[in-house]
């Protein structure tokens, strides 16, 4: 592995086969969602799933 112009950690990046400090061919990890499962609130029974909610129209202000 080339490591980069100014690299702080050679040492450290050329065994990990990327660049520590400025995250150079690094690859992201993608996680799965948890799955949901019921739990008790106040108002009964419900879900800890993500349900996207509606998005909203601002109020606007009355005149008198």
């Amino acid at each position: 592995m080339k490591t980069c112009e100014h690299c702080p950690y050679p040492k450290r990046c050329i065994p990990a086969d990327r660049c520590i400090a400025f995250k150079i061919g690094a690859e992201p990890v993608i996680l799965r969602d948890p799955k949901p499962i019921e739990i008790n609130t106040t108002y009964g029974v419900g879900t800890t799933e993500n349900k996207a909610k509606p998005a909203t129209k601002a109020k606007k202000a009355k005149k008198k």
